[in-house]
């Protein structure tokens, strides 16, 4: 028998070649109304990312386990800074809170990137 024949026959039980079940699009489990990155205005998260970037902050940009809430963790001056977002409209207010308290930029750097939203 060609060898391609005797492949075909065997019964394999690899979950990789196994028929496959519709596929997930994402392991994350979420409520309907939970708030997705998505959603978010990409110039918003352009520049929540350019200023962190900017004050040399790493950001994450993450879910809760439960998918109910965005996560922004930003390591800031050698401490993790983590905040649970419950709601889209909430990103903005945090983005704010980034620019004019917690990031040590300058105020041409946060007329900059806040130019960049309009």
């Amino acid at each position: 028998m060609p060898h391609n024949t005797t492949a075909s026959k065997r019964n394999n039980s690899s979950p990789i070649t196994r028929a496959k079940q519709p596929e997930k699009k994402s392991f994350r489990k979420r409520a309907e109304t939970a708030p997705i990155w998505d959603n978010i205005p990409a110039k918003t998260v352009h520049v929540l990312v350019c200023a962190c970037a900017t004050a040399n902050s790493p950001a994450t940009l993450s879910y809760t386990r439960d998918g109910t809430a965005l996560v922004v963790s930003v390591y800031h001056d050698g401490e993790r800074y983590v905040d649970y977002l419950a709601d889209e409209g909430e990103v903005s207010d945090y983005l704010n809170w980034l620019l004019d308290d917690l990031l040590p930029l300058s105020s041409q750097d946060v007329t900059d990137l806040r130019a960049m939203l309009l």
